[in-house]
């Protein structure tokens, strides 16, 4: 489909205009301010396919001087080590925005510990919604996580703006209460596949290697999604899995793969996963051409894994902080100074704490368009305007938006660079852009 991007003017020109139309008339005539409110509140509501009767009185109301924002994400056991620190940077963004974006509302973070187990986030946001009364969620982990709580956030009607989920599960119309924040798992997969169908005309001997997670499963059926919609020549010879908790090193996997023949690997492992599985194919001197999922395309990871790590290809649509390539940056400069003044214990060598940042930097987006509309700074000002936001935040590369529009358009980021990590350079090299805007929402 062919959609035409919305900058912020635009959205919060298109929430006014469901006031003029509505009402038939614009402000000042003889129509009462609360019922052009009301009117307005409706066709947001039906736009999204919502249904402002099952949702709570105060979703159109304008939120508090104060008002809580929960997130979930693991700050015990072994995940911990990845994503704990997603919480410091989304309080920086938070924080940040309490001070100059002029807002009548000032957030509070509240964050629970979800051990990146779904019964646990579920048990977590429950709380934070029933409890600790958030008027919105972000930075919410893992697609399953995400997928144990979007009812609730549907019934409650409370945002729940760019999530860390990157599977189809996190981009359901039936749920417009919930924006993904992340690469994702299409975007991998379809990138994927469109490099090897132009290096291997003829087809190419594919291997898998696919954490057996809920994340892993949209990573199968995307891979073999674009295989057959592109009409690849291509075929999966070996498919292995791995637990999310397993921190062996993969060897029969490995073992099976390199047996299999095949010239490429689609792997999409978890976290420590992607170094342990490198490190197992340099030991076995099994060198096919690699793909490696986003979830780990950055420093942290590839540099871990030293030489094995080197020729390996990777989608980016986010800026590493530690690569040559963007060294004085200026964006990620802002982003420091922001987590240094704001978020004094986060890490700034960490890419992922510049992701939680963004992730709370798309809320605060959605925030301030709603603030400028006739909708007003109240949960569904938030839910509409996170669902036509149009903005390029300063860690996206240049060529990458973060554009929806409604339930038609659900994913925010199609745009992708193919890059390659090189050991002697200590960083990516930059590869080919990849723009599918508009194309992936299913």
């Amino acid at each position: 489909m062919t959609l035409t991007k919305k900058p912020l003017a635009l959205v919060v020109a298109s929430l006014s205009a469901l006031v003029l139309t509505a009402c038939g008339a614009a402000p000042g005539s003889d129509s009462s301010s609360a019922s052009t409110d009301d009117d307005a509140a409706v066709s947001a509501a039906e736009e999204l396919g919502m249904d402002l009767a099952d949702c709570p009185a105060g979703v159109t109301e304008p939120l508090p001087a104060e008002a809580n924002v929960g997130l979930t994400l693991p700050l015990t056991g072994g995940p911990a080590t990845a994503f704990a620190v997603l919480g410091p940077g989304a309080q920086a963004a938070l924080e940040e925005a309490n001070a100059t974006a002029g807002l009548d509302t000032s957030f509070n973070v509240i964050q629970k510990d979800d051990q990146f187990l779904p019964d646990k986030t579920l048990a977590a946001t429950q709380e934070l919604v029933q409890k600790d009364q958030v008027v919105a969620m972000t930075a919410v982990v893992g697609t399953a996580g995400v997928m144990a709580i979007r009812d609730i956030l549907r019934e409650d009607c409370v945002p729940g703006v760019s999530m860390a989920a990157g599977g189809v599960g996190a981009i359901d119309p039936e749920y417009p209460e919930i924006v993904q924040g992340v690469v994702p798992f299409t975007l991998d997969a379809r990138i994927w596949v469109e490099a090897v169908n132009e290096r291997y005309p003829d087809g190419a001997k594919i291997a898998t290697f696919i954490g057996n997670t809920e994340s892993g499963k949209d990573y199968g059926e995307q891979i073999d999604r674009w295989l057959e919609e592109t009409g690849s020549a291509s075929e999966i010879v070996s498919a292995e899995t791995i637990e999310a908790a397993d921190a062996a090193s993969p060897s029969s996997q490995v073992t099976t793969m390199r047996n299999s023949g095949a010239d490429v690997l689609f792997a999409a492992p978890t976290g420590g996963q992607c170094i342990s599985m490198l490190t197992e194919m340099a030991n076995q001197g099994w060198e096919p051409e690699t793909f490696l999922t986003t979830n780990c395309a950055s420093s942290t990871y590839f540099g871990a894994a030293g030489p094995a790590a080197d020729g390996v290809q990777t989608v980016q649509s986010f800026k590493d902080i530690n690569s040559p390539r963007f060294a004085g940056d200026e964006g990620i400069a802002a982003v420091r100074d922001a987590l240094t003044e704001y978020a004094p214990d986060a890490d700034v060598e960490n890419t992922t704490t510049y992701s939680g940042y963004f992730y709370a930097e798309t809320l605060v987006e959605a925030a301030k368009a709603a603030a400028e509309s006739d909708l007003g700074l109240s949960q569904l000002g938030i839910i509409y305007a996170a669902r036509h936001l149009d903005f390029h935040s300063p860690l996206l590369i240049d060529g990458v938006d973060f554009t929806v529009n409604g339930t038609e358009d659900m994913v925010p980021i199609e745009a992708a660079e193919l890059n390659t990590w090189s050991v002697d350079d200590g960083g990516f090299v930059q590869g080919e852009l990849y723009d599918f805007e508009g194309e992936l929402t299913e």
